[in-house]
């Protein structure tokens, strides 16, 4: 199988999907940028005073995580409690009658509230420098952060060049294209603008700061991830995870304050539902009126890691470090779907066989295939190791249940010979994915760096003072450490499970063994 292979079809190259998922390549003209990023505006542009929005209801307030509802406000119809002066004008000139009020929300869910001058037209670029002055952050931190808008429904990473009002103006045109939620939950979501992680940030990169407030932003976006269970891993982890978290938000474990019951009430700000909810079932089985089962394990971890004295900053990078070693860490995430292998029933016809709902995970290393319910790895693949399809079906216009596809190629050993497996992902942001794909791999080859020379920057890092030169350098890992990190896969839990996949198999010759349930587009 040729490494970094994609089949391809009849595309747009210019399509406003590569706005909202693709980085600007070095070559980019700013007069392509600008015509693109006018096509994808269109006829769609909405204006604020024509528009009204539904409150959301309660569930999805929840969802949030403590966000307010958007993050663009009008400042002639809204009085933020709390509002920041533009840094860039003087305090005696009055703002003008476009000024608006923004939030910028921050991993940790708390927020930067400021008023810009002219907040329809502001750029996602003059936005961050301010959040970045803000925050007193690096130069360097340019080549790992990036803002986003994000709601419970989609995440999109901004470009430089983006309007992020805009952009939300149009938001609901966005679901409408790229999910399969109904009208009213579309009305009812609004997108939140968020300075977190970009997805093209290399690991190598984050391995060599040394900034703690960098490392501290990291950190934080790490234990949201891990705690909305988009890091599945297992209990062990989970607990040395969560001992080093309850070390940083309680300090050293003390037996008089720290009690079973404060953990106990703390269980959902440590570890996913899923696993606090697998405990429960244990629990139940057993007949017992005691604690949680992970609040005694949490005791000892807090207890363990309390043993040695660390430092804020020492706290997150062992967190960060464990992190790291999830070949999934750092990925883009989208909503999707897959068929069961069919059972016995389903096979004559008496049951029918539901889809499976998954989250496909994307980053520089690779796709990840993970069990949305059950927060479980299903199939993880680097990019060396597939190819990869969009495709759409002729009819999806006239029937909006139709959904496009994106299909997944790689090699596998069945009875001691090679063959060629296939998986059908189902996903309204498929095309999304397929855009994300193509320019992770262009970055893998563009930048494929040895080791030896990987090595040596790390130490030109390390000896420079402030970190000042970090910008440049954002190098993949090399081979021999991606494959490790991939090894992951082969054991425990986070391993390739095949059997959860409806697969069509090839021969190496072509030559189709097994169709499976796979769909003609």
């Amino acid at each position: 199988m040729e490494n970094f292979k994609k089949k391809t079809g009849d595309q747009d190259p210019e399509e406003e999907v590569h706005l909202l998922t693709m980085e600007d390549h070095p070559g980019d003209n700013g007069q392509t940028a600008a015509s693109k990023e006018q096509e994808l505006q269109g006829s769609t542009h909405i204006d604020t005073e024509d528009s009204v929005k539904i409150p959301p209801p309660p569930e999805f307030e929840r969802r949030r995580s403590q966000r307010e509802r958007g993050s663009f406000k009008d400042d002639k119809t809204s009085t933020p409690q709390k509002t920041r002066p533009p840094p860039l004008a003087a305090p005696q000139i009055s703002l003008s009658p476009k000024a608006m009020d923004i939030c910028v929300f921050l991993p940790d869910m708390t927020g930067i509230q400021m008023t810009l001058e002219d907040g329809k037209n502001a750029t996602a670029s003059e936005i961050f420098e301010l959040v970045k002055e803000e925050l007193e952050l690096p130069a360097s931190s340019a080549s790992i952060f990036s803002l986003w808008l994000t709601s419970p429904l989609l995440e999109v990473q901004l470009k430089p060049h983006h309007s992020p009002f805009k952009l939300t103006m149009q938001w609901d045109e966005f679901l409408r294209k790229y999910t399969v939620e109904t009208e009213d939950e579309i009305l009812r979501d609004e997108p939140s603008l968020v300075f977190q992680r970009s997805v093209y940030c290399s690991r190598a990169r984050e391995e060599m700061e040394a900034d703690p407030k960098v490392l501290r932003l990291l950190y934080q976006e790490a234990v949201r991830n891990v705690v909305e269970g988009r890091y599945p891993c297992e209990e062990e982890v989970y607990l040395r995870l969560a001992g080093l978290q309850a070390l940083e938000t309680m300090g050293a474990y003390n037996p008089e304050t720290h009690t079973e019951d404060i953990y106990e009430k703390e269980l959902h700000q440590y570890f996913p539902d899923y696993v606090i909810a697998h405990g429960q079932k244990k629990l139940s089985r057993l007949f017992s009126s005691t604690k949680h089962p992970l609040v005694y394990k949490l005791v000892h971890s807090h207890q363990e890691f309390s043993q040695k004295k660390r430092e804020s900053v020492d706290i997150y990078r062992e967190y960060m470090q464990i992190c790291w070693q999830f070949p999934f860490y750092g990925s883009a995430y989208f909503h999707g779907q897959i068929e069961k292998p069919a059972g016995v029933l389903a096979k004559i016809g008496i049951q029918r066989n539901p889809d499976t709902e998954i989250t496909v995970a994307v980053n520089r290393e690779g796709i990840f295939v993970i069990d949305s319910s059950k927060a479980s790895l299903i199939l993880g693949l680097p990019y060396e190791d597939l190819s990869w399809e969009y495709a759409e079906s002729g009819s999806a216009k006239d029937n909006p249940n139709c959904q496009p596809c994106l299909f997944l190629q790689f090699e596998a050993t069945e009875n001691n010979t090679t063959v060629t497996k296939l998986l059908q992902i189902f996903s309204k942001e498929a095309k999304l994915m397929d855009a994300l794909i193509e320019t992770c791999v262009a970055i893998l080859q563009e930048t494929e760096v040895e080791p030896a020379i990987l090595k040596e920057e790390h130490a030109q890092a390390q000896a420079t003072p402030d970190n000042a030169d970090l910008d440049c350098v954002d190098a993949p890992l090399p081979k021999e450490k991606r494959g490790q990190l991939f090894k992951i896969l082969q054991s425990g839990q986070l391993c390739n499970k095949m059997d959860k996949l409806c697969l069509a198999t090839f021969s190496v010759e072509g030559e189709c063994i097994d169709k499976g349930n796979v769909r003609t587009p």
